[in-house]
């Protein structure tokens, strides 16, 4: 279990940047990176319920980066970051 929690955060990770750097829907980078790893099933739904929890929160989560890294704005922070 842990191995396929640990390939869903890494292709939930990759879906985002890629989304975030191209413009793309992360859940269309996602079934493009799941397509080509060949990601098992349950990682899949993992990494599609990461993705949505990131999209649904990134408000709150930019607010707790503003919060805790003022030096840093978060428009300013690389995709990655």
């Amino acid at each position: 279990m842990a191995y396929v929690r640990r390939k869903a955060r890494i292709v939930a990770l990759q879906a985002l940047f890629e989304s975030d750097s191209s413009g793309h829907d992360p859940e269309m980078c996602l079934g493009w990176l799941a397509e080509e790893r060949t990601l098992p099933e349950a990682a899949l739904s993992y990494a599609q319920e990461l993705i949505r929890g990131v999209l649904e929160n990134k408000g709150r989560i930019d607010s707790l980066i503003k919060a805790h890294a003022p030096n840093w704005p978060v428009e300013q922070l690389s995709a990655i970051d």
